[in-house]
């Protein structure tokens, strides 16, 4: 998702635990994934050393793109129900962020059985306005815009969102802020079939309140894949069972 993702409104993602995947039409032949990442304890200079494994399970030659991003945990900003057709407008506050963090309104929905997410980036502007939903969106609860107002006197900075419940049922909402900073690229490589890779990238250290992530994209041909796991303090990595290929 380059730098960072701008998830356009009409698109959603499944809640779907700790892995996050976003495939685009891949071949059944196509597939990278994380076998496994760790951090080690921080050396006497601070120093965060990330272990990860990756393997290439599919039958292309596939070009990877690994990242460390590391971001607060999301707060709640709000819980609400809406009714089909229903518009929220709502504001939240937040006291000020670092230049270099990018902040994220994350909405999750559940009715019945269904459940959904999406994320929009937060943009500087006045205020926020209400748009018409993106054509490709169909039913399901939307953010249809998300701003921030420039900081007051206090510093202060007041973020402005609209959600729209576009289905049939009444819909469970819960509105999440989240900052993160810009990810930063650790690692460009390509893999044959069935081939493992092994590799460590350090860090400075972090916040205590931080969290570290490390996503991977990958791509052949017109196959495209994403997809991000949670570091955990670990001993490295250890290679996959029957070694590497």
């Amino acid at each position: 998702m380059n730098a960072e993702e701008e998830l356009d409104p009409g698109r959603r993602r499944l809640l779907t635990g700790k892995f996050l995947r976003d495939r685009v039409e891949p071949s059944a032949g196509f597939g990278v994934s994380i076998l496994e990442c760790a951090v080690r304890q921080a050396d006497e200079d601070g120093v965060l050393w990330i272990d990860y494994a990756l393997a290439n399970r599919g039958s292309e030659r596939t070009n990877v793109f690994v990242y460390l991003r590391k971001e607060q945990p999301k707060r709640s900003v709000k819980v609400l129900r809406l009714d089909p057709d229903e518009v929220f407008r709502g504001s939240c506050r937040e006291l000020g962020k670092k230049q270099a963090e990018e902040m994220f309104l994350e909405v999750e929905a559940t009715s019945g059985a269904n459940s959904q997410r999406e994320v929009l980036k937060v943009h500087e502007a006045t205020s926020a306005g209400i748009t018409a939903p993106s054509a490709e969106h169909g039913g399901g609860v939307s953010i249809l815009e998300c701003a921030v107002r420039q900081a007051d006197e206090d510093g202060v900075l007041w973020i402005d969102y609209a959600l729209a419940n576009r289905g049939s049922e009444r819909t469970n909402v819960f509105v999440y802020l989240r900052k993160e900073q810009p990810k930063r690229s650790v690692k460009v490589l390509r893999l044959d079939p069935d081939e493992v890779f092994r590799g460590s990238c350090r860090e400075l250290g972090k916040k205590q309140a931080e969290e570290m992530f490390l996503e991977v994209e990958a791509t052949s041909g017109a196959n495209s894949q994403r997809e991000v796991l949670k570091v955990h303090e670990a001993t490295p990595v250890r290679p996959p069972r029957g070694g590497e290929t």
